[in-house]
Order: C-alpha cells, then structure tokens, then sequence
C-alpha cells in the first residue's frame, strides 16, 4: 500500500512482493528519501520497527513498538502510523524508558507476528527531541 500526501510518501506492506518492481513507488524509493547517509548520521535520525494492527471495525490501528514492552498508541488510520509512533516513541523516553535497539544498531528486536491479525510492520524514522 502506498500512501502520498504532499511531498510524503508511506509504502507500507503486510505481504512479500506487495511492491512489484517497476511500480512508481519502488521507483520514488530508489531514487531516495531525500537525505544522504551522512546527513542522517548528522541529524540524529533513528530507525525502528513498529507493529500496526487493525481493529475489528476497521477504523483504528492499534501500534507497538518491539522491543518497548507496553508502549502502545493508536491511529485513526494507516498515514497516522508514523507520526503516532514517533510521539509514543517520545513519550516513553521522557518517561524514562531507554529506547528500542534501531536498525542501525544491526539489532531488530524480536517479534512474533502470529500474535496479531493483519499486522503492518512499519519502518518509522524517529529523530529524539534535543532538551536544554
């Protein structure tokens, strides 16, 4: 499923070969997201996994984050994925919690999809608030 709004992209797949070759979204992804790996690197960008869930009327999904063991949040629907996590994400280190091990460390936390029904497994880009 992809997802556009403005200059924003969401491609979001629950299935193995969702996103054929050719299609305009794998195009858009391999031209790039718009940052280099350094500029990543500078900013502080942070990748995690996120697990999103529909409910049984369709309308709410129901997201959580492996690796943070009861932190959840919802969203009223699949373009609010991101954003949902990222505030669950801010959220839970404001209140102490250390974050998740992020794609970049070479960890992806365990997780086990037969838990859930329909699951989205969701990459969210997260870039921690700086305090003074």
């Amino acid at each position: 499923m992809v997802f556009s709004k403005g200059d924003r992209t969401i491609v979001v797949s629950n299935h193995a070969g969702d996103i054929k070759p050719g299609t305009p979204a794998l195009r858009f992804l391999r031209r790039g997201l718009g940052l280099s790996s350094e500029a990543v690197k500078e900013r502080g960008v942070r990748n995690y996994i996120a697990i999103a869930e529909p409910s049984d009327d369709g309308k709410t999904w129901w997201i959580s984050v492996p690796g943070l063991p009861g932190v959840t949040s919802a969203a009223d629907g699949p373009e609010q994925i991101a954003r949902q996590t990222q505030d669950a994400l801010t959220s839970a280190i404001e209140a102490g919690a250390l974050p998740p091990p992020a794609i970049e460390d070479g960890v992806i936390p365990s997780y086990d999809l037969g838990e859930y029904e329909n699951p989205l497994v969701v990459l969210v880009a997260y870039e921690p608030t700086v305090t003074a």
